[in-house]
């Protein structure tokens, strides 16, 4: 014997339901909402009727489910009612519309600056006492490994010898060094030039009689103004013709360190 699909499963309001005799029969009652089976006699209601749940039952089963973790603290207020989630903070984290933050913190601290305490124990960005965002050392080196010539009587630049750096709060020290200096007739006279400054340095001389002569160097401490800054190396002779001497194994350089 087979049963349609029609036969088992019916929908319709509940004074329409048809009489039982037709056992595993479904009857979905629309007039009350509920799942009815047939077995064979009557009908049966196949799942429980709706329990009704107030606001305050409702309320109350959510705020029983409420659970914390380290990071996260929930808090339900049930006159309200209200169910409050904030992030936990501690020693220097704070918040406030815009999120998570240091007390103190500001979008834009500035350069060389370190997150601490000032002398009341005021947190916030303060100046680095380093007084630059890293430790001292080499800010730009260059060299030259070809000998440069002139008979200029006025400063002139020595053919790529000038070095770019960024500088912070610290002084530097420029060096400029050559191994061997020499001039046929008179004085060779070497400067550094601050070209963002547009200022003369530092100054030496060297008086040769001709030939090779004796190294030449030059060291300066200044503290400029942060921000880039360029340095160059610039000769003139006294008469005659001058010669700073470079090669691969005895460059001559410019060298600016942070102290």
């Amino acid at each position: 014997m087979s049963t349609n699909f029609e036969d088992l499963v019916l929908r319709d309001i509940a004074a329409n339901r048809p009489t039982a005799g037709k056992p595993g029969r479904l009857f979905y009652d629309t007039t009350n909402s509920k799942l009815q089976r047939d077995n064979g006699s009557s009908w049966d209601d196949v799942e429980p009727t709706a329990s009704s749940y107030t606001d305050e039952q409702a309320q109350d089963a959510i705020g029983a489910m409420i659970g914390e973790t380290d990071t996260v603290d929930l808090t339900y207020t049930d006159a309200t009612p209200l169910l409050k989630g904030d992030v936990k903070k501690q020693m220097s984290i704070t918040s406030d519309s815009s999120g998570l933050k240091l007390d103190g913190d500001s979008a834009t601290p500035g350069n060389n600056k370190v997150y601490g305490t000032d002398g009341s124990g005021v947190k916030g960005w303060k100046a680095d006492p380093a007084g630059s965002s890293g430790p001292a050392g080499l800010l730009g080196y260059t060299q030259i490994t070809s000998s440069f010539t002139t008979s200029s009587t006025s400063f002139t630049d020595v053919t790529s010898l000038s070095v770019t750096v960024t500088v912070g709060s610290r002084a530097i020290k420029i060096t400029a060094f050559s191994g061997s200096l020499d001039s046929a007739s008179g004085r060779i006279f070497i400067i550094i030039y601050d070209v963002t400054g547009s200022a003369q340095i530092a100054q030496s001389f060297n008086l040769q009689s001709g030939g090779n002569g004796s190294p030449g160097i030059i060291i300066a401490k200044v503290a400029p103004a942060a921000g880039s800054r360029t340095y160059k190396v610039q000769m003139k002779v006294e008469s005659g013709t001058g010669r700073m001497y470079a090669a691969a194994d005895s460059p001559s350089f410019i060298m600016v360190e942070e102290i």
